[in-house]
């Protein structure tokens, strides 16, 4: 009988698994189709002046016009290619975020170390921003991947805290959206971007990796115990630009909550005692 009971509970949890990777790369496909979306629409927002100016001077000469336009539609590509190719930087510059030492914070790479083998995601790069906060945010780009945490919480953390806010930050690779909002950065432009950025983050996107960050942990009570951690000490980065704020677990500033992927803690806190 215990037997047999093992072997239903294992093709249950099989199941439950394999159910949990499609849905998984189902949200995948549709984050892809949606940056793809945004690199065609920031490239039409670029390539608006250069048709405008190429139909002008080819009313005038036609192989004027098509010179314009052949090497104007080649800035584009090119611009795009450089924002890109940039994003990773830029983001980690404006949340002041520095590369972790060596042998600085041991728990903190010895973790991901962990996790990553764990998840079967490639080891990102560590950051630290030096800031009495606690705050975790992930940042990707193709196969360029970082996880910048704050000192405050690196600080004040147990490893069983610790362990799950980056179990979290290890979701947001494995579920695509890091490389999402990596990408809405880099390719926003100055007309609604924000309405863009809401529209391409999953809706309630932090709480969504707090639980499949439970994947990894199995432990809800460790998620838990980071979340009112973050509370206490306040997730509040200061060098970080505002820009930024989708980056983070936690809303820097109690407004930005209002973005539909951030939650606010009491809401996910609720939600994981329930597990």
């Amino acid at each position: 009988w215990c037997q047999v009971t093992g072997v239903q509970t294992c093709l249950f949890r099989s199941t439950e698994d394999n159910i949990k990777d499609a849905m998984r790369e189902v949200r995948m496909a549709l984050l892809e189709a949606d940056v793809a979306s945004m690199y065609r629409s920031t490239a039409a927002v670029l390539a608006v002046p250069v048709v405008i100016v190429a139909l002008g001077l080819g009313l005038l000469k036609w192989w004027l016009g098509l010179l314009v336009l052949v090497v104007g539609f080649g800035a584009v590509v090119g611009v795009l290619a450089w924002r890109r190719a940039g994003a990773v930087t830029a983001v980690l510059n404006a949340m002041g975020a520095r590369r972790l030492r060596e042998g600085e914070y041991p728990r903190y790479s010895n973790l991901i170390e962990g996790l990553g083998m764990s998840s079967g995601v490639a080891e990102p790069r560590l950051y630290v921003v030096d800031d009495p906060g606690a705050n975790a945010a992930t940042v990707a780009i193709g196969d360029e991947s970082c996880v910048v945490v704050t000192s405050g919480l690196l600080d004040a953390a147990d490893r069983i805290a610790l362990e799950a806010v980056l179990a979290q930050q290890v979701a947001h690779l494995s579920g695509g959206d890091a490389e999402a909002a990596t990408a809405a950065f880099a390719f926003r432009t100055t007309v609604g971007w924000r309405h863009g950025l809401d529209r391409l983050l999953p809706a309630r996107r932090e709480e969504l990796c707090d639980l499949n960050a439970l994947d990894f942990t199995r432990y809800p009570p460790g998620m838990i115990s980071a979340l009112e951690l973050v509370s206490k000490l306040g997730p509040a980065v200061a060098a970080a630009d505002p820009s930024v704020a989708h980056f983070w677990m936690a809303a820097p500033d109690e407004f930005q909550v209002n973005n539909a992927a951030q939650v606010s803690i009491a809401r996910r806190l609720a939600l994981l005692v329930e597990l």
